[in-house]
């Protein structure tokens, strides 16, 4: 569906600084709150999910 796996590993957070550059293009103050209070918070979910992704991926390769 996406661009090789690349856009889908940067997906969400690329949504959300589009959607920042978005809201500051359309002078939206709602939309620029919501997207600079919630960008920060899914980067926080990115790294904890790649974390969790590597642990289990170093597991797998000592447990087989």
């Amino acid at each position: 569906m996406w661009i090789r796996g690349g856009r889908r590993s940067r997906g969400p957070r690329l949504d959300w600084e589009i959607l920042v550059q978005t809201a500051q293009a359309l002078s939206d103050r709602e939309l620029l709150a919501l997207s600079e209070r919630c960008h920060p918070q899914t980067l926080r979910q990115l790294r904890w999910a790649n974390a969790k992704l590597e642990e289990i991926a170093a597991q797998t390769v000592i447990t087989d």
